[in-house]
């Protein structure tokens, strides 16, 4: 089957409109009933006279209502913007400047959100609307309309929206057709809230075939029994998430194929996956297919896959981030200080977004045209092997520290070599804008060992491994990390830990 989610239309009549389309954390409606849903989100959208081209934010978190609305403004070619209720009020505010959205979709009871809006659409339509002005300030094209615009962290404490296209997004969903094997039967399981670009993927996935997608919201996340639950009740196959999050469920008794009969697929993004995380979960789930996937949100989710093998585990000192998508081209563009063929990932192609919105000083700095093409520079270090891309690290882990350059991968992949941890972070103490101090914080894979014993016996192996310039100042052992929305570890919290001696 094949499901085109910008006409909300089956190319094909093998489908069953019966089959569940989407679980939310209130309601789960079938392909026939997102349909009706979507229509009926399409018409308030074209009551409320919002301008063609006009972005309309979607406030919510795991609501089933979130996705038919995000086709109700494909098919509209209003791009949405997801907002979650974990924003605060001034990065939603900033959000809406940036962008002129002065429409929202709204699925989560905040009344000072709902005031923001000049039109206002719940699950039972229009709550309100006055006229909204001419559309400004934002990309627009007839022959190329935004998809959606999300906005990502940036280094200046400013929110930067990236702006996808309709053809960036129909690229990407015709590589996920012809190059990921998925079929009608595909039940993916959502973690990462809509804020973050692997949502996309997906729903892409799920849409893409006429399967199914499970939304798992923060607190059935935190609840293993209810979580695997659903996964069974569901007959979910596909898992997509960060390595950490999968991490924290690998020993859970029923974390495992005997239990979790269906599950046979996992993606990773979002982190560096450690081959030891691969190897455990190919002894809970025999047989089943580990993906490594690499993307920044400017290049439409995924720039790059491959699939993990007992041989790439076996020949490789740190594993690959894939092969370039079709049709697109992944550069390694070396400066003055690389070594080998190491450089900056450049991304080009289709893929690529067409620039922050209303950031014209980013936009310079970070995008540009080769060869005629858009181009994304990543900011993210990286080598070719056998055409198959490795990663090194951001530039921002890239450290001096008394005059040597150091790459905190190498230590993180040092650390894990040993056996002695389970999950590692490695970061720099910065003073004056100078690197003082490098202190890595570690969870022990046996948490009955002692933190003196462990540490010793990780100091000894990085005296045999490294140089002593790269051995850290401190090795530091927590039983558990923090991590943000999207479950990376968060790193600026760790060294917010640090500095208040929390640790």
């Amino acid at each position: 089957m094949k499901f085109n989610f910008f006409t909300c239309q089956f190319e094909d009549e093998n489908y069953r409109p019966d089959k569940t389309a989407v679980i939310g954390s209130d309601k789960a409606y079938t392909w026939n009933e997102l349909k009706q849903r979507t229509d009926f989100f399409i018409d308030c959208i074209l009551n409320a006279s919002i301008p063609l081209g006009s972005p309309v934010i979607i406030y919510g978190h795991k609501q089933g209502n979130i996705l038919p609305a995000i086709l109700a403004c494909f098919i509209t070619r209003r791009p949405y913007i997801p907002v979650d209720p974990v924003m605060p009020i001034n990065r939603i505010q900033k959000i809406m400047s940036a962008s002129s959205a002065q429409a929202c979709f709204y699925f989560e009871k905040n009344e000072v959100v709902k005031s923001l809006f000049k039109t206002v659409i719940d699950e039972n339509g229009i709550v309100f609307s006055n006229t909204i002005s001419a559309y400004i300030n934002i990309y627009f094209s007839e022959v190329d309309p935004l998809a959606y615009v999300i906005f990502t962290s940036g280094s200046t404490g400013e929110p930067k929206g990236v702006q996808i296209t309709h053809k960036s997004l129909q690229s990407f969903a015709d590589w996920i057709s012809k190059d990921y094997q998925f079929d009608e039967n595909i039940a993916v399981i959502n973690r990462v809230p809509f804020i973050f670009d692997v949502s996309v993927f997906d729903y892409c996935s799920a849409l893409l075939f006429g399967g199914t997608l499970l939304l798992t919201d923060n607190s059935t996340a935190a609840n293993a029994d209810v979580f695997f639950n659903n996964i069974k009740k569901y007959n979910c196959n596909t898992w997509v998430s960060t390595p950490g999050f999968a991490y924290q469920y690998l020993k859970h008794p029923d974390f495992n194929k005997n239990y979790l009969h269906s599950l046979n697929t996992f993606y990773f993004a979002g982190e560096v996956l450690m081959p030891n995380v691969v190897e455990q979960l190919w002894k809970l789930f025999p047989g089943c297919k580990v993906v490594n996937a690499y993307g920044p949100t400017e290049a439409t989710v995924y720039a790059a896959k491959i699939e993990i093998t007992p041989e790439i585990i076996a020949f490789s000192r740190s594993l690959p981030i894939g092969y370039p998508k079709l049709g697109s081209k992944i550069l390694i563009q070396p400066d003055a200080t690389a070594e080998n063929n190491e450089g900056e990932i450049v991304i080009v192609g289709d893929l690529v977004s067409v620039g922050y919105c209303n950031n014209p000083e980013l936009n310079i700095e970070k995008f540009t045209l080769i060869n005629g093409e858009r181009a994304f520079k990543t900011g993210d270090y990286g080598y070719y092997k056998n055409d198959v891309i490795y990663f090194l690290g951001r530039k921002d882990e890239q450290v001096k520290l008394h005059g040597y350059r150091i790459e905190l991968g190498d230590i993180n992949a040092q650390l894990l070599k040993t056996k002695l941890v389970a999950e590692v972070a490695t970061v720099p103490l910065r003073r004056g804008g100078e690197v003082k101090r490098i202190i890595s914080f570690v969870k022990p894979e046996n948490e009955a060992e002692s933190k003196i014993a462990l540490t010793e016996k990780i100091t000894q192996h990085l005296k045999s491994a490294l140089p002593a310039y790269m051995i850290p100042s401190e090795i530091l052992v927590l039983q558990n990390f923090p991590y943000g929305n999207s479950h990376k570890i968060d790193k600026m919290k760790l060294l917010e830990m640090y500095l208040d001696n929390n640790i």
